[in-house]
């Protein structure tokens, strides 16, 4: 799945001028058991303006169901996720 290039800009604009901050998109690996990291497609296509990819996998065995990465330079980092109260 790809979003529109203009479509995103403009929800980015709009999100900019009310004073949000864009802090990372996201997207599901429906289709893999329990590998949800970024595939060489999402390194491809990663943008540098988006600072942090969430990847989720649906599938209710996960031992990390959300993990989190900085794709840059077509190399992809893996981030901690803290949980706070």
């Amino acid at each position: 799945m790809r979003l529109r290039a203009r479509r995103c800009c403009t929800l980015w604009a709009n999100s900019a001028s009310g004073g949000l901050e864009c802090l990372g998109i996201y997207h599901s690996h429906p289709h893999w058991l329990d590998i949800n990291e970024p595939s060489s497609k999402d390194i491809a296509l990663a943008h540098y303006s988006v600072p942090i990819h969430f990847i989720v996998t649906p599938r209710p065995y996960a031992t990390t169901p959300v993990r989190t990465f900085f794709i840059r330079d077509g190399r992809a980092t893996e981030l901690e996720i803290q949980v706070l109260p």
